[in-house]
């Protein structure tokens, strides 16, 4: 609903259950998980939580997703790498399934099953009603490390695979390629004060996020930047999608006279569409999901500036754990460990294309 381009009248062919008040928290428990309603927004509840010295273990850069939606599909962040998907946090879900029973479903009761078959089903096999997630505690300030990777998409691709396989890897990692020779590598460090300068992201006024990015190509930096700042750091611009719907956005006079009206509700886009753009963004943009083995990044970034050379894209690394569900069994496993690390790759490509890679 806040986030899919897609149209579709759903009182056409079905009997719709109105669920759009299940966006509350529910209880905050005593040893630090949270209980929340679906259709909880990742900004509403990241705010609750800072509040109180937490976050969600995995946590969305975007402030509209909401957590229903990411359990049930695919949620990612730059602390996956340690945590996994936004799945592997959930501890309990409250579902009401097709004959009206309210189930409890937990990893270890009676309807085990049900609980490892609910991620990556889309909604598809019952109600959710609630879910209980796990948290971890944070400090007021994420110092970021960027590192300029110029050796090759080969060497560059070694060295994402490093970082996010040390022993005591950093908080967060992700990376961003702005050509095939060309990437910039970010560790993140929870620190309790600014150890570097201080930049604030999130002020409506600054740069998108990647293009700040992409200034430390020519020489590693170091900064510290609020947690909330950073948890939303491509927030404003939609990660890079908004630059082909609002091209002026990342302009220096449109951010300091309008920078504070982003990023724009997808819903709000979606209200005044025409016959034309609503069939544009159904036939002519891509949204696709694709996994690939971990040593394959090489050849999955190639093939990709091969096809579209389209740039930047981010990276990310994430463990796929090695459990009963939809999710296949992960090859690869990391040594003496019960996951393989993943790849979460976006490409976000102009002339109406996007595409979303999921590598491993």
């Amino acid at each position: 609903m806040n986030l899919s381009t897609r149209f579709a009248d759903y009182k056409k062919n079905s009997q719709t259950i109105f669920v759009g008040d299940m966006r509350d928290v529910v209880q905050l428990h005593d040893d630090g998980s949270v209980t929340v309603e679906p259709l909880i927004e990742v900004g509403t509840i990241t705010s609750y939580l800072l509040k109180r010295g937490r976050m969600l273990a995995t946590t969305l850069e975007i402030k509209e997703a909401t957590i229903g939606g990411l359990a049930m599909a695919v949620g990612m962040t730059t602390a996956s790498h340690k945590y996994g998907l936004l799945q592997e946090t959930v501890i309990e879900y409250e579902v009401i399934m097709g004959n009206g029973d309210v189930l409890k479903v937990t990893p270890e009761g009676e309807h085990s099953d049900l609980f490892h078959a609910l991620p990556w089903s889309h909604g598809s096999l019952c109600l959710l009603l609630s879910l209980r997630l796990r948290t971890i505690p944070v400090k007021p300030f994420v110092e970021v490390t960027y590192m300029p990777l110029n050796n090759g998409t080969r060497k560059n691709c070694e060295a994402i695979q490093r970082e996010s396989l040390r022993t005591e890897a950093a908080d967060f990692i992700e990376a961003t390629l702005f050509s095939r020779d060309q990437a910039v590598l970010m560790t993140g460090r929870f620190v309790d004060q600014p150890l570097s300068k201080v930049n604030n992201v999130g002020y409506w006024f600054k740069p998108w996020f990647y293009t700040h990015v992409e200034t430390f190509l020519q020489g590693e930096g170091k900064e510290c930047i609020p947690v909330h700042e950073y948890i939303f750091r491509h927030d404003r611009g939609i990660f890079w999608t908004l630059r082909d719907q609002l091209p002026v956005g990342n302009h220096v006079v449109f951010r300091y006279l309008l920078g504070w009206l982003c990023p724009p509700k997808v819903t709000f886009l979606k209200a005044p569409a025409t016959a034309a753009i609503k069939k544009e963004m159904m036939f002519e943009r891509v949204y696709q999901d694709i996994v690939l083995p971990l040593e394959s990044m090489e050849e999955a970034v190639l093939k990709a500036a091969d096809l579209f050379e389209i740039w930047p894209m981010l990276v990310y690394p994430s463990r796929i754990y090695n459990k009963p569900g939809q999710f296949r069994k992960p090859v690869n496993l990391v040594k003496g460990e019960n996951y393989a690390m993943v790849r979460f790759r976006y490409t976000f490509l102009l002339n109406f294309w996007f595409l979303k890679w999921i590598c491993y």
